[in-house]
């Protein structure tokens, strides 16, 4: 995600200065609604019907937690934020919601029987608080998946992830446990699942995925992105293997940097665009909805007038706050959306 990070944010200046005319023309139609965001639609958590609203777009505000530089976000049901940084060494940091950082947990440090070096990739957490991360051995490139603990208590999940690739330097985007222990992984070949006996499968095959999603229930929630026209639509598919499209099936995302699923069953979808930075929300009607959308910049309080720059690593809590990574040019930050 590091990599997608850096390649995403200087695609982002390239396009700017070389095909801006040309995205301008295409998009042109959406560009006055996405880049203002006044009268917002209305928006219930986990509401089929819009109408009977609970929780307006329009209340919700930007919060900036922690401005620092991280390479994985993620949240547990209680609140706890857990950011990894790679930094010399890796290390995940608890981090409070006030913005101070705690070390949560280092790999060993090399020995002289082991001179070998961990390096993590990747964070999620579970329904019981434990947070799980990729540990890579920077010699023989074995990736494991370690599950720590809420004290802080290290086992080994998954003592060889690469077993379920083809390549051995596979790479990682993200990873997720559901409430049943089932890993998920993506990378460039799809998205994998790994069972609590072992066995796995290729879920999505041949779909290079940088964010997907396991709703509340079990459907794994993907990007699609069409290789000629680079836009990119939304899909689920449901444990018994069925597939489709959610949302506006004419709706098209572009530069999908992760999706998240929230308790009350609605999706969220950040982008990464030449002139806009967005997040969406479609809840369990299918209807989409945009939470925000503005040009560059940094500014806390309603949506109407904050600004993100980069959005990345979404994550909810058990009330529905959504938060994510905001990498941007004059400074990184872990923020917070609250409904």
């Amino acid at each position: 995600m590091r990599n997608t990070i850096n390649f995403l944010l200087t695609k982002k200046l390239i396009m700017k200065q070389k095909i801006l005319f040309v995205c301008a023309a295409l998009l042109a139609p959406s560009f006055f609604f996405m880049s203002c965001n006044k009268d917002l639609p209305v928006f219930k958590k986990g509401s089929t019907d819009s109408s009977k609203t609970v929780t307006l777009i329009n209340a919700a505000k930007v919060s900036t937690i922690v401005s620092d530089y991280f390479q994985g976000v993620v949240t547990d049901k209680s609140g706890n934020i857990y950011a990894l940084k790679n930094t010399g060494t890796s290390t995940i940091y608890k981090v409070s919601a006030s913005g101070q950082e705690t070390a949560f947990y280092t790999p060993p440090a090399p020995t002289a029987q082991d001179t070998s070096t961990n390096t993590l990739n990747c964070l999620a957490t579970d329904s019981l608080g434990n947070v799980y991360t990729v540990s890579t051995n920077n010699f023989t490139q074995l990736q494991s998946v370690l599950k720590i603990g809420p004290d802080g208590s290290v086992i080994t999940f998954i003592a060889n992830l690469t077993q379920y690739v083809s390549n051995v330097n596979h790479y990682l985007s993200k990873i997720m446990v559901d409430k049943d222990g089932n890993l998920y992984f993506a990378g460039y070949d799809g998205i994998h699942e790994v069972k609590p006996d072992a066995t796995s499968a290729l879920l999505v095959p041949g779909v290079g995925v940088d964010g997907f999603a396991i709703d509340k229930s079990g459907n794994v929630i993907y990007p699609v992105t069409n290789g000629t026209t680079h836009t990119t639509t939304i899909e689920k598919m449901t444990p018994q293997g069925t597939q489709s499209n959610i949302g506006l099936p004419t709706a098209n995302f572009y530069n999908v940097t992760d999706i998240a699923a929230d308790a009350f069953g609605d999706i969220y979808i950040s982008t990464l665009a030449e002139t806009l930075n967005s997040i969406y929300v479609i809840n369990t009607a299918g209807e989409q909805f945009t939470l925000i959308s503005t040009p560059d910049g940094h500014a806390d309080g309603p949506l109407a007038t904050a600004k993100i720059y980069g959005p990345f690593y979404l994550s909810t809590d058990a009330s529905g706050s959504l938060y994510f990574f905001d990498a941007s040019g004059p400074g990184n930050y872990i923020r917070k959306i609250t409904f």
